[in-house]
């Protein structure tokens, strides 16, 4: 008797806990607990892909925010790379924006590839530059992040191929001038001992 009684109050929990899972997830067609369950599955699943998706995409983070009486200073951090400054004066009349880079972390996660010359080359961080209105500062934001997207890609690929190409012997970034960046491969063939060097130009990395 007891075991029927809890056999009808789980059932009674799991239809409940069914009707709400099925009304939050707007789901439709059969309500059965089997459907439900794979619905909720699938919902799961998909919100997790979105977070995922956002937070790749989402490559700056708010590191410090002052106010003075005639300006605003926002400072945002690009996963410790780069350092992004709006000096943003009173009424949004004009926006300065300059960004610095964090040379020793990028040494340390990228070493023996002089990855820092192509980052200075990519983003150009010896530069300022003006802008007006709250726009034009979302648009630098969106270009440094494409920018740092696309440069990171690049950057972990030529890691990456480090480790797992036996031969590639040394890999390493070059910037002549402030308009041409070279990937320099160098292979070597060990039963030979012959040694290639391809030069592969990266200049595309900027906008």
């Amino acid at each position: 008797m007891e075991t029927r009684q809890e056999l009808e109050n789980l059932d009674q929990k799991a239809k409940s806990l069914s009707e709400f899972f099925y009304s939050y997830c707007k789901m439709k067609g059969d309500q059965s607990y089997t459907n439900v369950v794979r619905s909720v599955r699938d919902y799961l699943e998909k919100r997790i892909s979105y977070k995922l998706v956002f937070q790749n995409l989402k490559l700056w983070d708010v590191e410090d925010f002052e106010r003075k009486d005639d300006y605003h200073m926002i400072i945002l951090n690009y996963r410790g790379y780069i350092i992004q400054r709006f000096t943003v004066n009173a009424g949004l009349s004009s926006i300065i924006v300059s960004n610095s880079l964090n040379d020793v972390n990028i040494g340390k996660t990228y070493p023996n590839m002089e990855a820092f010359s192509a980052f200075v080359f990519a983003l150009n961080p010896h530069t300022t530059s003006k802008c007006t209105g709250r726009i034009s500062m979302a648009q630098e934001t969106q270009i440094t992040g494409s920018l740092l997207s696309n440069l990171l890609d690049v950057v972990e690929e030529v890691q990456l191929a480090r480790v797992e190409i036996r031969n590639l012997v040394q890999a390493k970034f070059n910037s002549h001038s402030v308009n041409q960046l070279d990937l320099q491969l160098s292979f070597i063939d060990f039963c030979g001992g012959k040694k290639v060097q391809v030069i592969l130009d990266m200049t595309c990395l900027k906008w």
